[in-house]
């Protein structure tokens, strides 16, 4: 299992877990994931990372900034026929369309802008990488998309049959990692 995550995990990683974690086990166990390849991150992520919240991220997790060789460019991976018929039809969020009144251009803007999107190419990716059996890790839920014409990666992900994982479930479930707190 190959665990890709999304910027949305890494921030609850840094925000919630590391400020808990004082003895650096969880850090040292997202590192070791990391080199070895067992957690991935593709370009794009590490772009928001570099831009939310100051930077923080990158901050807190130095091997993801130092170790750019493993950095993953996925803007090579082009989009195949079916795919792009989920993102047409499945993906998007057809009531939004209708409440922003936009126009098949202004749709059409926003699904060239979206292809080059971290969430879409997180999912480019896995189905790419589909024989390492990869999971997105994400704090996405599959509720509420505040207003934006593209669902949500969990339901995108459900259409591709990509496996989705919050950032608890990923360390419990998978790394079998217990939490406690003193």
């Amino acid at each position: 299992m190959v665990a890709v995550f999304d910027t949305s995990s890494f921030m609850s990683l840094v925000k919630n877990y590391l400020p808990l974690d004082s003895s650096g086990e969880l850090k040292n166990l997202i590192c070791e994931k990391y080199l070895s390849g067992e957690i991935r991150v593709i370009q794009e992520v590490v772009e928001e990372c570099k831009y939310t919240a100051k930077g923080i991220i990158l901050n807190s997790l130095d091997f993801i900034k130092t170790r750019t060789d493993l950095h993953i460019n996925t803007k090579s991976i082009i989009p195949s026929r079916d795919f792009m018929n989920l993102l047409n039809n499945e993906f998007r969020d057809h009531q939004a369309i209708k409440t922003k009144a936009l126009d098949s251009a202004a749709v059409d803007n926003e699904k060239s802008t979206y292809l080059n999107q971290a969430d879409c190419r997180l999912m480019l990716y896995c189905q790419k990488i589909a024989g390492e059996n990869p999971m997105i890790v994400t704090e996405e839920s599959t509720y509420g998309n505040d207003g934006k014409i593209h669902k949500k990666i969990p339901t995108n992900c459900s259409f591709l049959s990509i496996p989705c994982a919050t950032l608890p479930e990923l360390l419990t479930q998978h790394y079998k990692l217990s939490i406690y707190i003193k």
